[in-house]
């Protein structure tokens, strides 16, 4: 397994740069997050196209419905930005699809069905970077759209769009999470773009760098969320003065400070910057493509 390429990479071998269109989505405006349809065991159903995780995951309300039995060999403790959740067995899975990409026989991670994840949703789960990672997405939320490719042997800019648009260089960790570089009032950090958070957030240490202490976030109002694994977590809304993010520059800024650290990244880049953008993120080449502000597909 050492020898061989993880996915997100391409094998080394030479051939022409190839993109080919694997489903298109629409996406629903009125929620705060993204929702596609998936299927297992010949079942439809919808799940969140969260970034942020490294794996696919089923809710356990799915598992049970479809009785999938236990894998007694392998068990998951699910983390999220509120820490670890339970430990469960992993279900054993037959037949699994999202658009075309189907592994066979393998074992997924189960999750509690998520607090508040809106109305009109059946929610089967989650569609994390280890499946996301065979592909690149052309996530355009201002249109509603969501279109998945097939992208082989590319680099630099490769894209069918006909409107001008900015690269920025994203690390894909081996655990198939997205570290995008961002500047926050003149210093950088790594954000993890993570279309599953439906907001951006800074981590307690990133923020004291910038000399938010405790005692002055005491002055700010807070709140508590709840993460993907479904642990509470309490977060803190304070204003910076800058942040920048590839092309893209946003005056006084107001992020959430969480009461404690990531694992990996600074920050979580979530759906308040991704709802009004235009972007492509490419597992394959280890890029984002932002369009430029006003642009449309195909324009």
């Amino acid at each position: 397994m050492l020898a061989g390429c993880a996915p997100g990479q391409d094998d080394g071998k030479a051939g022409p740069c190839t993109v080919s269109q694997a489903a298109a989505f629409a996406l629903q405006g009125d929620r705060p997050l993204l929702f596609v349809p998936f299927s297992v065991q010949g079942t439809e159903t919808q799940a969140l196209l969260d970034t942020g995780a490294e794996k696919t995951a089923l809710a356990l309300s799915l598992t049970s419905k479809l009785d999938l039995p236990d894998d007694q060999r392998h068990g998951t403790v699910l983390a999220g930005v509120g820490g670890l959740g339970k430990e469960r067995q992993d279900a054993m899975v037959t037949q699994f699809d999202f658009a075309g990409f189907d592994p066979g026989i393998g074992h997924y991670p189960v999750l509690d069905d998520p607090k508040g994840i809106g109305k009109n949703v059946t929610f089967g789960g989650i569609i994390g970077g280890d499946t996301l990672a065979h592909f690149d997405l052309d996530l355009d939320e201002p249109h509603h759209k969501l279109t998945v490719y097939r992208v082989s042997h590319c680099q630099g800019n490769f894209l069918p769009w006909r409107e001008p648009y900015s690269a920025v260089p994203m690390d894909v960790t081996w655990g198939h999470r997205l570290l995008v570089p961002v500047r926050i009032d003149g210093t950088t950090f790594k954000a993890l773009l993570d279309t599953g958070a439906t907001g951006t957030f800074i981590d307690s240490a990133a923020a004291e760098k910038l000399g938010v202490t405790a005692e002055i976030l005491q002055h700010d109002a807070n709140g508590r969320g709840s993460g993907a694994a479904g642990v509470d977590f309490t977060g803190t809304w304070h204003r910076f003065s800058a942040l920048q993010i590839g092309p893209d520059s946003f005056p006084n800024p107001g992020l959430t400070v969480l009461d404690r650290t990531l694992h990996e990244a600074d920050l979580l880049l979530g759906q308040d910057y991704l709802r009004l953008r235009h972007v492509w993120i490419s597992y394959r080449t280890g890029q984002l493509f932002v369009a430029q502000p006003g642009a449309r597909p195909g324009g």
